[in-house]
């Protein structure tokens, strides 16, 4: 009995282990499916004759042959083709009207499902009208005369004009059209032309292409001479300047130096931007042409070198480079932050910048500026700077210049200044080399011993008409080359000590109106022989005006405001005559104001008639004789 129990046993686990093992084969089958993309059958074809049906969709070609298997969420796209005089009558899908009557239609496919279109004859005196673009890149829009836009496939009356208007993409224009069936109108259809336009007598497909839009590619070397040139490259083949090249093409240009000591020395692009290179001293740029491009380059005696941190590859090349032939660096500094062209005023401290040429005295150094962030603080940027002979033009937008080069004893050549500067006090003060001095913007308003101590400055360039500088307070303080200066501007006030020690400035020029202070304006103008015609009413202080002017023999007419005009004429020898319409100051304030005047003699000392008591009663103070005085007619 035992031994049947068990053979039943052992049958039963036998048939539960086959259950088992088709549980597993099972599952994984299950699993095996559940990783395949679902799909689904779609059935299509032509209901009745006259035409044919062609299916696609992604990883099937277009095929005629139904059904075909699709997975779920991919489009198919179905194309009727019309017999010749026939037209699409209407689609359905699952036996439901879709799609009206144009020849294609797209289907994205959730279910299986039999699509199906049907053709029909032609109107008599009517033409399917079939268009479309060939390949990408734009639209193509078709609208019959005195009617409306019409979809491809519909037909259109014999007769009938239908124009045909492509619309380019972005960085598109029409390469072509090509057309079966009919004709274009005159001057219409041609190649990059956006519109076509067809008279209908026939069935008629229009096709459209585009193509990428051509850009024109310039390039120079700017500069005379120009002391190198410039190649372009579009991948292997050089280009020639003015030659167009497709959007999106990539332009490699190179600059070679072709002079001696000469670099590259800046890019400048319009119509685009460097992808790569095209920084100051690189003899490579790179450019992905996107639009009208244009590209110059100019070479200079000036080599890029970075300033670093802490001016530290700047020291290093001054410490290791060579000199230009001429014995001059001629450097333009790369990498500049703002913080490193601005001194501090209150501590006289120079700034970073200039510290570093300070700390090179022997070597001479021709500088300017690489490209630079916003900047409009400069003072004292050059300060103390004695080696430097040049610099080239200072930053726009900067409008504080204030001890900018001043003591720099070695500058030949002021820079262009920027039409944004305000304040020029002390910029170019005691610059013993400068020859010719920069013009000065209108928008100036201090000048303040701006250019005091310049010993050789001969030329000083016309003020702008609409000039606003209103301090010039020792502007020209010995500059001792002057022979004459320009008509100073109408806004100036101050012009305290402006000409004082100009010992070869023969000819003063008129005071403005405007002007109140004019203390010492002409001391020690050795041989001026013109004196201003007038002496502004607002002018009180006359302190050391006109002293030592030895060749001066006629003076302005001083106005009833003066008070103070101490020292006025004194050692003024060649003077023969003076008008006072102001009152006598008293001994102080007069003191002196004729002393060593020889040639003033009896009565050619003008005064108001009720002062010449006053006159004569001071006339040993202010270093005359008293008969000199008289009444003013």
């Amino acid at each position: 009995m035992n031994i049947g129990i068990n053979k039943n046993i052992k049958r039963l686990s036998g048939i539960a282990a086959i259950l088992m093992l088709a549980v597993v084969v099972i599952g994984c089958k299950h699993n095996v499916n559940n990783n395949r993309p679902e799909t689904f059958s779609v059935t299509f074809g032509v209901e009745g004759e006259n035409g044919s049906l062609k299916a696609k969709a992604d990883g099937i070609t277009e095929t005629d042959k139904s059904p075909i298997t699709v997975e779920k969420d991919k489009t198919v796209t179905f194309t009727a083709v019309p017999t010749a005089g026939y037209r699409v009558k209407g689609w359905t899908l699952d036996g439901v009207a879709v799609n009206g009557a144009n020849t294609s239609y797209a289907l994205k496919v959730s279910k299986s499902v039999n699509v199906k279109v049907s053709f029909e004859k032609l109107p008599p005196g009517s033409f399917a009208v079939t268009f479309s673009v060939d390949g990408t890149g734009g639209t193509l829009k078709a609208k019959v005369e005195g009617g409306s836009e019409i979809n491809s496939g519909n037909t259109v009356e014999h007769g009938k004009i239908v124009t045909f208007t492509a619309g380019p993409s972005d960085n598109y224009e029409v390469d072509k059209w090509t057309i079966t069936g009919g004709a274009f109108e005159t001057g219409t259809g041609i190649g990059g032309s956006t519109t076509a336009k067809v008279k209908i007598t026939a069935t008629v497909n229009i096709t459209v292409s585009f193509k990428l839009k051509n850009y024109t590619v310039t390039f120079s070397v700017e500069g005379t001479p120009a002391n190198g040139t410039l190649k372009a490259m579009a991948g292997s083949t050089e280009i020639t300047s003015g030659k167009k090249v497709p959007y999106g093409t990539t332009v490699t240009f190179t600059a070679t130096v072709t002079a001696a000591e000469h670099y590259v020395d800046e890019w400048t692009i319009k119509g685009g931007s460097f992808k790569a290179g095209g920084k100051d001293g690189d003899t490579t740029a790179t450019v992905q042409i996107t639009g009208e491009t244009e590209v110059k380059v100019t070479f200079s005696r000036y080599k890029s070198v970075a300033f670093g941190t802490d001016g530290a590859d700047l020291a290093e090349y001054l410490n290791t480079d060579t000199a230009a032939s001429d014995g001059i660096y001629y450097i333009k500094v790369t990498g500049l932050k703002a913080e490193h062209l601005k001194g501090n005023l209150d501590m006289h401290e120079s700034s970073p910048l200039a510290k570093i040429l300070q700390a090179h005295p022997a070597k001479k150094v021709a500088l300017k500026f690489g490209k630079l962030p916003a900047v409009t603080d400069i003072n004292s940027c050059f300060k103390d700077c004695k080696n430097l002979v040049s610099a080239a033009a200072i930053p726009k937008g900067v409008t504080n210049m204030e001890s900018c080069f001043r003591d720099c004893e070695g500058l030949t050549e002021a820079p262009v200044l920027p039409a944004s500067v305000t304040n020029l006090s002390y910029c170019f003060y005691n610059c013993e080399k400068l020859t010719q001095a920069p013009e000065i913007p209108e928008s100036v308003t201090n000048m303040n011993n701006c250019f005091n101590g310049c010993k050789n400055l001969t030329q000083i360039s016309p003020f702008p008409a609409n000039a606003k500088v209103t301090n010039m307070n020792g502007c020209f303080v010995e500059c001792e080359s002057l022979t004459q200066v320009p008509a100073l501007p109408a806004s100036v006030t101050d012009i305290t000590n402006c000409f004082r020690k100009c010992k070869n400035l023969t000819q003063a020029p008129e005071i403005p109106a405007s002007v109140t202070k004019m203390a010492g304006c002409f001391y020690e103008c050795a041989k001026l022989t013109k004196a201003p015609s007038t002496i502004p009413k607002d002018v009180t202080n006359l302190h050391y005006c006109f002293y030592n002017c030895r060749k001066l023999t006629k003076a302005p007419v001083i106005p009833k405001g003066v008070t103070f005009m101490k020292y006025c004429f004194k050692f003024c020898g060649e003077l023969t005559e003076v008008t006072l319409e102001c009152n006598y100051g008293g001994e102080d304030d007069f003191k002196e104001a004729f002393f060593s005047c020889d040639k003033l003699t009896a009565g050619t000392i003008k005064v108001p008639a009720g002062q010449v008591d006053a006159y004569r009663a001071g006339a040993n103070d202010m270093g005359t004789e008293q008969d000199r005085f008289v009444a003013a007619p």
